[in-house]
């Protein structure tokens, strides 16, 4: 078991040699560029979100900031499911409530990606 320590602890030392090698680079992670939306869309966003729940659009800028993670998730071809449980954490809603504002998002603000 101690050679087995041993043996992980050196792999781990050399993978972090080779990290340094490389200097202060950040990992390169593919940039999605996504135009931001208009500002009647995210008047209009923000409403619809209020239809669905006032909550949801107490503080609007960060509701459509919200509502705009969802379309760089989509812009980034997550999978469905994946952007959904995402969605569900941001907003702090239910199965039904994700599935009218993603709608809705894509249809109002990600200009139905």
């Amino acid at each position: 078991m101690k050679g087995r320590h041993l043996l992980v602890g050196a792999a781990a030392l050399v993978a972090l040699a080779g990290c340094s090698a490389s200097g202060d680079k950040k990992p390169e992670v593919p940039e999605v560029p996504i135009s931001p939306a208009s500002a009647t869309a995210q008047n209009a966003f923000v409403e619809q979100l209020r239809a669905i729940d006032p909550k949801l659009a107490a503080k609007p800028e960060t509701a459509v900031a919200n509502g705009e993670t969802i379309c760089l998730d989509i812009a980034k071809n997550l999978r469905w499911n994946q952007i959904e449980t995402n969605a569900e954490a941001t907003f702090g809603v239910g199965k039904n409530e994700i599935d009218q504002i993603m709608a809705m998002t894509q249809k109002v603000l990600c200009g139905n990606s």
